[in-house]
């Protein structure tokens, strides 16, 4: 028989996570199992990157098809994109059909947005500070589409109401009002 290799879902993230699934498969099938031998690959490592896949699947009897699941492991590391390669390893039980592997990229888990310095401000009761800029960014979303919040740690000295947070995309700016002293 040939023997064919295919990606059902290839949407694999750590977030959710989201599992992927591959698709081996034979065209004839007959009542004899048969063991399909792959060989592993990419950038992603096998039980660690995600859950272990062995190096071999069976095809049961009578049936046309096995799966594998990808199923990611979160492990809280910062690695970015990974990629998992499956190829069908040629054996004399089958001919390896087109094409010969696949490839699956494991997404990371979404990372937090990054907000550039601010320095140390000092601001007298009952007045602001200059309008201080700065700058927001996220690998995964646009600036535009992200949303921010301030709050006061302690409200006798600067009231919620005394934060205020202006501009747009990732050019982002912060006033703010301390309250009036013996307020």
């Amino acid at each position: 028989p040939t023997v064919a290799i295919n990606l059902e879902d290839s949407n694999v993230s750590e977030a959710g996570p989201n599992t992927g699934t591959i698709r081996i498969s034979r065209n004839v099938p007959d009542g004899n199992a048969l063991s399909v031998e792959l060989i592993r690959g990419g950038t992603a490592q096998n039980g660690i990157d995600y859950s272990s896949i062995a190096s071999s699947i069976v095809i049961p009897g009578w049936a046309n098809d096995a799966r594998i699941s990808v199923v990611p492991m979160v492990d809280n590391v910062i690695e970015g994109t990974e990629t998992l390669t499956i190829q069908i390893k040629p054996s004399v039980a089958y001919t390896v059909g087109e094409p010969p592997s696949v490839s699956v990229e494991i997404g990371d888990v979404n990372k937090a947005p990054t907000i550039s310095q601010i320095s140390d401000q000092v601001v007298e009761a009952g007045t602001s500070t200059a309008i201080i800029p700065f700058e927001i960014n996220d690998p995964e979303s646009a600036p535009s589409t992200l949303q921010l919040r301030a709050q006061s740690s302690n409200e006798s000295i600067v009231p919620h109401g005394g934060i205020t947070l202006g501009g747009n995309g990732s050019n982002r700016n912060i006033q703010i009002t301390a309250a009036n002293a013996g307020a």
